[in-house]
């Protein structure tokens, strides 16, 4: 089938960008060369993947990467899928990862925030966890394709570091009540739930809060992504806390100085 016969078959607009990303990366060229070069013929490969796309997998799953802050990330299902908010954090975070900075980012996923933050302030020193084998599996391979320089190590919040040792944490935590019906059921169905799911949605928030005044050192700062309707909440658990809102104008990001 040409290119030109593929995207015909996307009903919806949002269908035809799926079906020319997957275009693409079955060719291995980019969207703009699959749109000027309509008689291309689309392999099988390509079908298979449309076909998982319309069975809800996200798109990032069914290429296998996602961009985030101008870089490509692989990504399978072990991990989240990045979403363009994550990247209010990573602005906010930036104007504290001076040099020498010990900086950590905990349940780091696929790595995003890590390395993004290490290759946007090169002279800070970064470390990330996470409690999933697979994550930091993941996230290893995603900072050695882009040089970053990141350990990663398997650990469960800020359980293995000592205390005052670090000036900088960030974080995109797991904060969606298991019982939100917000929650599209693509996400619920497809990404995992170690990553997505704590108690009352504020759980794991409240650990990391309370082993960061543990572990930054006097002056340090906490970085942390939350979710919608949290705000209040957040402002209780961190009297002064700023908070930041993301492209959406939703209250997305809290940055707490200790």
């Amino acid at each position: 089938m040409t290119v030109s016969g593929w995207l015909c078959l996307a009903g919806t607009e949002i269908a035809r960008l799926d079906a020319e990303a997957i275009a693409a990366h079955s060719l291995g060229v980019t969207r703009s060369q699959i749109l000027a070069h309509p008689e291309w013929e689309i392999g099988c490969s390509a079908a298979a993947m449309l076909e998982q796309r319309a069975l809800g997998v996200p798109l990032a799953y069914v290429v296998g990467y996602k961009e985030f802050y101008a870089r490509r990330f692989s990504i399978t299902p072990d991990v989240l899928v990045p979403r363009p908010e994550t990247e209010t954090l990573v602005e906010a975070a930036i104007p504290f990862c001076n040099p020498d900075a010990r900086c950590l980012d905990v349940g780091t996923g696929s790595g995003i925030i890590a390395i993004t933050l290490a290759l946007e302030c090169p002279r800070s020193v970064w470390a990330a966890d996470d409690v999933t084998r697979e994550a930091i599996s993941i996230a290893a391979a995603n900072g050695r394709a882009l040089k970053a320089p990141v350990e990663f190590v398997l650990a469960d919040g800020l359980s293995v570091f000592a205390p005052h040792s670090l000036d900088v944490i960030v974080s995109n935590p797991p904060y969606i009540d298991p019982g939100d019906s917000r929650l599209g059921d693509d996400v619920r169905r497809w990404e995992p739930g170690v990553a997505l799911f704590s108690e009352g949605g504020t759980a794991f928030i409240e650990r990391i809060v309370a082993g960061a005044r543990t572990v930054l050192k006097p002056s340090g700062v906490l970085v942390l992504e939350f979710g919608d309707g949290q705000g209040d909440f957040i402002r209780a658990l961190l009297p002064g806390v700023d908070i930041l809102r993301d492209l959406s104008g939703k209250e997305r990001v809290a940055v707490a100085r200790f």
